[in-house]
């Protein structure tokens, strides 16, 4: 046992991690990864007949009346009669076919629909990336993928997050060749053009330009400091010159000043006590929402990616070690700059309250979770598979421990948009979690990676 155990923490040169698969998932491959997909994408139309309107109510209908008002020219909403949110939009211009029908359950269907297309869009980049990076056609991947309650539920709500989620899986697949996405023509366009969308569905869209940014820095010696310094100002000027236009000088409103006055208005010099109170605030929650990541991913993709990180130096030079270099950073940055959004919007919400630090909203917690999670499931795939024995350990042991020490996480009311995340813990009750269903998407996972 302690041999085999040895044999993971410690491979050998060749068997750390496979090489990377240049080849696309194949043919036979692909059908199944495309039969998976249109098979969710037939629940996904048979649950849409029973679920006539958004589940939002208020977001979903702001959105869906700006695209009136962007079709008809009137980017300053002056015709819109409630509360103005100014959001980008990128988002209302997407589902705007809606207006094409007349009858409100078509229109409805019709968002839905535009969801389902790029959330399959998602499940088929995930499978690309899992099976290039394990080298492994595995049957359950593409099931996990397609379930996976964020992507999957949230075609149900009128919200920006399956736009962002599917630009955020794409990304990530553009950064794993990032030497061909910065030199070649289409590759580029591309990049630039999500760059571009990304501020304009959401604020913290602005979390690409630093990514963009480092993975430009760790490909210099390829790419040549002429090219990195005109793609990294290029990049900088469509990620930040239309939100400028559009927040700035039709709305008149500053988002990323928002933000940075939500995360410091509470941090108070008059006493001690009160500046420690957002510091002890900012510890707590930010452990809450990495937990939530943690969960709601089913536990086994953070640690796998951390694995990964901890040896992907020992391979040799060559296209999997960049590869694997270029998958981590664009996980660890993206994930970091959308945790510091996150808090930045809970802040303000919570007060920099210590005894509310366990706040969690899914809709901002979940794009770093998805980051995290598809990210970390490469890495649960590319790892060495162990032998029977500790396969026993971590299919059945470890997790019965992680449900052990996690099932704090019960106590909490389940909120479906902000909780969603966690609804695979919530299949007995709506709104309490029960404790027997936890271990379902842990073990899952773990066979995933394991069979």
């Amino acid at each position: 046992m302690a041999n085999e155990v040895a044999s993971l923490t410690h491979p050998s040169d060749t068997q750390v991690l496979p090489e990377l698969d240049q080849r696309s998932m194949g043919r036979s491959y692909g059908m199944y990864v495309a039969l998976i997909i249109l098979g969710t994408l037939a629940v996904k139309f048979s649950l849409a007949s029973q679920i006539p309107y958004s589940q939002a109510l208020t977001d979903d209908y702001d959105y869906m009346y700006k695209s009136l008002c962007f079709l008809q020219g009137d980017w300053r909403l002056t015709g819109y009669s409630f509360k103005k949110i100014y959001t980008g939009p990128a988002y209302p211009l997407i589902i705007s076919p809606w207006t094409l029908f007349s009858n409100p359950r078509h229109k409805m269907l019709c968002i839905y629909t535009i969801h389902f297309l790029l959330s399959a869009g998602v499940v088929a980049i995930g499978a690309s990336l899992v099976s290039r990076f394990s080298g492994r056609r595995s049957l359950l991947a593409p099931i996990v993928l397609a379930t996976y309650a964020p992507t999957f539920l949230f075609n149900y709500y009128a919200m920006t997050e399956n736009v962002f989620f599917f630009l955020l899986i794409l990304t990530m697949w553009l950064s794993v060749d990032f030497h061909a996405t910065c030199t070649k023509t289409w590759r580029i366009i591309c990049l630039v053009g999500i760059c571009a969308i990304f501020p304009m569905l959401r604020t913290p869209g602005f979390a690409v330009l630093p990514v963009i940014w480092i993975l430009l820095f760790l490909n210099r010696s390829t790419l040549g400091w002429k090219r990195v310094g005109v793609l990294a100002f290029v990049v900088m000027l469509f990620t930040i010159l239309p939100e400028q236009f559009f927040y700035h000088q039709l709305y008149g409103a500053n988002r990323i000043a928002g933000y940075a006055q939500g995360l410091t208005k509470h941090f108070d010099k008059s006493s001690s006590e009160s500046i420690l109170r957002p510091f002890k605030f900012l510890v707590l929650s930010v452990s809450s929402q990495i937990g939530y990541a943690l969960v709601s991913t089913g536990v086994w993709m953070v640690p796998a990616l951390l694995a990964v990180t901890a040896i992907w130096r020992r391979l040799p030079n060559g296209k999997t070690r960049t590869a694997w270099r270029n998958l981590l950073a664009y996980a660890i940055v993206m994930g970091s700059v959308l945790l510091v959004f996150t808090e930045a919007h809970i802040s303000s919400r919570a007060h920099m309250n210590p005894e509310k630090a366990n706040f969690v909203i899914g809709r901002y917690a979940d794009p770093t979770a998805i980051v995290l999670g598809f990210a970390g499931f490469c890495a649960l795939m590319a790892l060495p598979r162990p032998r029977w024995k500790l396969q026993c350990l971590l299919a059945v042991v470890v997790p019965l421990a992680l449900f052990l020490a996690l099932r704090a996480f019960n106590d909490r009311v389940y909120h479906p948009m902000h909780d969603i995340g966690l609804s695979a813990l919530a299949l007995k009750k709506l709104r309490y979690y029960p404790t027997y269903f936890f271990w379902i998407p842990i073990v899952l996972v773990a066979l995933v990676g394991l069979i």
